[in-house]
């Protein structure tokens, strides 16, 4: 935080918008279906609702990527791009209103203007804009209103396109793209090593609640060797942000003070912690504010130990009895099968279910999508009665396979096209950090509504079969 430059992190978080635009327009989209359909159909229709309805005159408006209900932390490229692009021709002298949102405060100035930050969102509407691949070379793209503060959709104002998008228009769809906006929510939090961003925003949070309070002359005590590990940095750092926006002093000790920090940290799974920083009276009185805030973090990647099962066993965990697996030795013949590597052949079976789909977690946290078909051959639907995968021993640490099934013939389509945009262990580089995450969660959400007809079944893989070469993946 010395530096006098500005981390490149940190100035991801100045003027989103305009970021939002020049990365659109910077790797402009090909002529595609969905790119034409978008620019010669959805824009002047949606332009001319937005400037000739009485209930949208003269009021903030803003474009953003959506998933489902909600705004989608990590939009896909083809989404992201399609804001940016509407964004645009809003801002063309369309004479539509498009909202202000002010940029995050530059902690690094003397005195940060956090008030200016502290000025509650002016949008009453967002023009939601979602695409979703609903089978392996066919999406679909919607366009909604949703009014802001009745939380509902306008009615009459949709429009939806459905086909087989362009090559470079699918190629996006499978790339995510972080809105460092939106980090520190439940669907992206921070990442390992990013304690000033979650610092920053903890701050930005409680700076803005003590503002709101009329008790002035605040004094803050902290002592951050209460906290171990990352929570210690943030704990250094929250102090220091809010005295450099002005709005506490930092007490020299505890006896000065009549603000303490307290934190407290819950983790809600394996991949996500939540962290609440608060601001507490340092003795009862009611004159004095008590706030607090919360930022979701993901912690390192656990690996769990190796199962302790013979060689040649795998071992399943929080999995229903529908989904059997077991790992065999294999004889494997080929170009493929050459040098001394073991092979080792996986066998799933799902009986009354119409698709399964197998994954792959290395210990450097990569994720594979593995082909029954090999990488040899066209990818096909996997037959849920009987898939078979060949594993070959390598000096790679494979973690963990992920077996999921789809019971109805919805379900197991849904599956199929969401996962599908998971790279397959076939000369890929695997999905893993932010992307890995916010995939994941976007995955889950859109899985959640087929209840029980979609299962699913962890296997560690035991000793000596957990070092393993995955079709020919490979990682950097």
């Amino acid at each position: 935080m010395n530096d006098q430059r500005r981390p490149s992190s940190v100035r991801r978080w100045c003027l989103p918008w305009v970021l939002g635009v020049i990365l659109g327009f910077a790797r402009p989209a090909s002529a595609g279906p969905v790119t034409d359909w978008f620019d010669k159909d959805l824009m002047p229709w949606l332009t001319e609702q937005l400037v000739t309805h009485p209930r949208f005159r003269g009021e903030p408006i803003r474009v953003a990527a959506f998933d489902g209900e909600q705004e989608d932390a990590m939009p896909d490229e083809l989404s992201a791009n399609l804001v940016s692009r509407l964004q645009g021709r809003l801002a063309e002298g369309s004479r539509v209103r498009l909202a202000w949102r002010p940029p995050a405060p530059d902690w690094n100035l003397p005195a940060p203007p956090l008030k200016a930050f502290c000025r509650p969102a002016e949008e009453a509407y967002v023009v939601a804009i979602e695409a979703r691949r609903i089978r392996d070379s066919a999406a679909t793209v919607r366009v909604r209103v949703l009014d802001v503060s009745e939380r509902q959709w306008v009615p009459g104002l949709l429009r939806e396109w459905q086909g087989r998008p362009g090559t470079d228009e699918l190629s996006r769809l499978g790339e995510a793209r972080r809105r460092d906006d939106l980090a520190g929510h439940r669907e992206l939090p921070f990442e390992s090593g990013q304690e000033d961003l979650l610092a920053a925003r903890a701050a930005e949070a409680l700076g803005c609640a003590l503002m709101a309070h009329p008790a002035e002359d605040l004094r803050l005590w902290y002592d951050p060797e209460e906290e171990t590990g990352a929570n210690r940095k943030v704990a250094r750092l929250v102090p220091q942000y809010l005295a450099r926006a002005g709005v506490l002093r930092v007490a020299s000790d505890r006896a000065e003070a009549n603000l303490v920090m307290a934190m407290e940290s819950q983790v809600l799974d394996p991949l996500t912690r939540q962290l609440w920083v608060a601001l507490e009276p340092a003795s009862p009185d009611p004159d004095l504010p008590s706030v607090r805030t919360s930022v979701y973090v993901r912690p390192d990647t656990p690996v769990p130990s190796p199962a302790d099962e013979r060689a040649g066993t795998a071992v399943a965990v929080d999995s229903p009895r529908e989904i059997r697996a077991v790992m065999l030795s294999d004889e494997c013949e080929g170009a493929g099968c050459g040098g001394d590597r073991e092979t080792r052949l996986l066998q799933v079976s799902a009986p009354g279910f119409r698709h399964v789909e197998i994954l792959a977690l290395t210990g450097q946290g990569a994720l594979f999508r593995l082909d029954p078909a090999g990488c040899s051959r066209a990818s096909r639907r996997a037959p849920a009665d009987s898939v078979q995968v060949r594993l070959k021993t390598d000096q790679r640490d494979l973690m963990t396979i992920f077996v999921v099934a789809g019971r109805t013939a919805k379900a197991a389509e849904t599956l199929a096209g969401e996962l599908s945009s998971i790279p397959e262990a076939c000369g890929a580089t695997g999905l893993r950090g932010a992307a890995l995450r916010g995939r994941l969660v976007t995955v889950q959400r859109r899985l959640a509504v087929y209840g029980n007809d979609i299962r699913w079944r962890r296997i560690a893989v035991a000793e000596p079969i957990s070092r393993m070469h995955l079709a020919g993946a490979t990682e950097r």
